[in-house]
């Protein structure tokens, strides 16, 4: 099953063999559902970390200011340890209200521009200055220069046809957002991008405006099926298409086909944008089935055939 946060059996379990290992540090991502489900009980905290705040999982918590609250509950029960909050998120303020013992911020002015970093995009600034504050509460070292992306975070993918082509995880409109102004220190002719949106119930709020993000950015734009869980995956893939110029727009229900397809139209300098799904191992899909899949190792076959 597909989840940020595991059960809080499983991550007991986990953290006892870390401890057995000779782990000193479990750094664990901590959702909102995984709280609202109880998944986080047992885990003494001794720090937590904000990067930022915005809507997500809206069906599942109701609205914004619930999900918000929600997150809030982790920080009111950390009692007298420390929290790190990045201040340049507009929802900063309401969790440093919370009681802690040691209140920590950052932002990107705290940015030194002779850093090196092997690392695309400003989020990314983000996320090292999180890290760095963390390491240095911790007493570590921070190292950035070594730095490599993670599989499926703005990975490219080489090919000998002069085609520029990145798997991305970004399935929602923030992290769009960060990845188009990421991409656009790059040169390239026309950009084709390849997205879809989750099913299961899950933020179907979202999917029009992933189109309408898609349709500003793109030049060809392929609407294909990425998690439809028990929901119709030709009908996600209308709701996100809705918002596409027709004249632009191909929709694709089989990923496989439509990654082909954006390979198929990508001419030399152009931009394959595959988004959504980024390492991820599995297609979750009806009855509780998870499909083997890998956007990666599907580009590179379909590039073996076009070669």
């Amino acid at each position: 099953k597909k989840m940020t946060m595991l059960g809080r059996f499983q991550t007991q379990k986990l953290l006892k063999q870390m401890l057995k290992a000779g782990c000193t540090v479990a750094i664990i991502e901590t959702s909102s559902e995984g709280i609202k489900q109880y998944r986080h009980i047992g885990i003494d905290y001794n720090m937590l970390v904000l990067t930022n705040l915005y809507p997500e999982h809206i069906e599942a918590h109701g609205s914004f200011e619930n999900y918000k609250k929600t997150k809030g509950k982790l920080f009111k029960h950390l009692g007298k340890k420390t929290i790190i909050i990045n201040t340049d998120d507009k929802h900063a303020d309401y969790f440093l209200n919370f009681p802690a013992k040691k209140k920590i911020k950052y932002n990107i002015k705290d940015w030194d521009n002779n850093w090196q970093m092997n690392l695309l995009g400003e989020y990314n600034k983000y996320n090292v200055l999180a890290a760095m504050t963390v390491a240095k509460e911790l007493k570590i070292e921070p190292k950035i220069d070594n730095l490599k992306p993670l599989p499926g975070r703005l990975e490219f993918i080489e090919n000998n046809l002069g085609i520029n082509i990145i798997v991305d995880y970004s399935f929602e409109p923030k992290a769009l957002e960060k990845l188009y102004q990421t991409i656009a220190d790059i040169k390239y002719n026309k950009l084709i991008h390849v997205l879809g949106s989750t099913g299961g119930g899950r933020d179907k709020a979202r999917r029009p405006i992933l189109g309408k993000m898609a349709n500003e950015k793109a030049d060809i734009v392929i609407i294909t099926n990425e998690d439809p869980y028990d929901e119709n995956p030709q009908e996600i893939i209308d709701q996100v298409a809705s918002q596409v110029e027709k004249n632009k727009l191909y929709k694709i229900l089989d990923r496989r086909a439509a990654i082909k397809k954006a390979l198929e139209l990508a001419d030399k300098r152009d931009l394959v944008l595959i988004t959504g799904k980024g390492a991820e191992q599995a297609m979750c899909v009806e009855n509780g089935k998870m499909i083997p899949w890998d956007d990666r190792t599907v580009v590179r076959e379909e590039l073996v055939k076009l070669s």
